[in-house]
């Protein structure tokens, strides 16, 4: 026969477990790391695209491909958009960055070719390098015309 208080310490200890649920999934899966919005992939700092929405809130993605997907699919226009400059590993504008499609692999959780420069000596040095193309016109992502 169990106690009242024995009852009473086993159901605490029991919510307590499950308050502490959360935290350690976190921790498990990289506390504090940023994750994209789209498909909850850590975002790797070299390669993270920003979009701000209509509203000005900020959604961050591990790669291109993500990016384009979620603007594509979302009802509002976005504000602006930044990518990051995978020489430097400075956020450009996407307007003003120049977009390289090759056969090595930008983001290996997603399989992402696209990859970000912010000028075009290092986007054409890149595309030469690795059988790449320079992205131009409609073939840029976020349909941002160049």
């Amino acid at each position: 026969m169990t106690s009242p208080i024995g009852a009473t310490a086993a159901f605490v200890l029991g919510l307590a477990a499950l308050a502490a649920l959360p935290a350690a999934g976190q921790a498990l899966r990289g506390a504090g790391r940023e994750r994209c919005a789209l498909d909850g992939v850590a975002i790797a700092a070299g390669r993270r695209v920003r979009v701000v929405d209509a509203a000005g809130g900020a959604h961050s993605f591990c790669c291109v491909d993500c990016a384009a997907t979620w603007t594509a699919s979302s009802a509002a226009r976005p504000r602006e958009i930044f990518a990051t400059d995978e020489a430097s590993g400075v956020e450009v504008r996407a307007q003003d960055a120049w977009f390289v499609r090759s056969s090595v692999v930008a983001c290996p959780e997603t399989g992402c070719t696209i990859h970000v420069f912010a000028d075009r000596a290092s986007a054409e040095s890149n595309a030469e390098s690795f059988r790449g193309v320079v992205l131009t016109g409609d073939e840029r992502p976020f349909r941002v015309p160049r």
